[in-house]
């Protein structure tokens, strides 16, 4: 990180599949259209749209963002000087953050992002913004159905006509399109780990110019 505060911005034209690690820095993840996929453990938290989602320094996570969606980070190196949450979970929605991404993604498009500037007060602003919120978890019915669903798709189950339509609502997504790059992530992880094509397409019961097709149109992998 070359400042303190560094602001990015991601429309997903395929998916994002972070590796799993340990960051050596905090991170608020906003997603403004479609889901990112958060694994902290053995759980995997859908952040859907108009959500906010804090990653503390040292937390081991994996980030996933969806093909289609569009997500702005904020990321706080240990230079920063605001005492911020050493707790991950979601962030309470607030304008006042919505309307500072907003605006730092404006200037960024501008290509004005002095640090000295108003961009540069706008990071310190989201930075002593979010340093007085605690992060909280979301424990309601329908969040832990989304996270059974996600899991059920994820490991080739089908969903009821009830269940689909609800994980469909909260994600944005067909439950198509979700089971497809799940699988498709699984994959990519099984390429990068060094598993060729063939042998993909040989457990899945694809042809290698299916997988090949899928693997270039969701994961951008050719």
């Amino acid at each position: 990180m070359k400042q303190a505060i560094e602001f990015n911005h991601y429309r997903a034209d395929t998916m994002i599949i972070g590796a799993r690690k340990k960051q050596h820095y905090a991170s608020y993840l906003h997603v403004h259209k479609g889901t990112a996929l958060i694994r902290l453990g053995k759980a995997e938290l859908p952040v859907c749209a108009n959500q906010g989602f804090w990653l503390p320094i040292d937390c081991l996570n994996a980030v996933t963002i969806m093909k289609g969606s569009q997500v702005s980070t904020l990321n706080f190196s240990v230079r920063s000087t605001a005492l911020l949450s050493n707790q991950a979970g979601f962030i309470e929605k607030s304008p006042l953050i919505t309307g500072i991404i907003e605006q730092l993604h404006a200037r960024q498009e501008k290509g004005n992002e002095d640090w000295d500037a108003p961009y540069g007060r706008l990071l310190r602003c989201a930075r002593d913004y979010l340093a007085t919120l605690t992060p909280h978890d979301i424990a309601t019915d329908s969040f832990r159905l989304s996270m059974t669903s996600l899991d059920a798709l994820g490991n080739g189950k089908a969903l009821s006509e009830i269940t689909g339509k609800a994980l469909e609502h909260a994600l944005g997504l067909s439950t198509e399109d979700i089971a497809v790059q799940l699988r498709v992530r699984e994959w990519v992880r099984l390429y990068k780990s060094g598993r060729s094509i063939k042998k993909i397409a040989l457990a899945v019961s694809l042809s290698e110019t299916e997988v090949e097709q899928l693997l270039r149109q969701i994961a951008g992998i050719s």
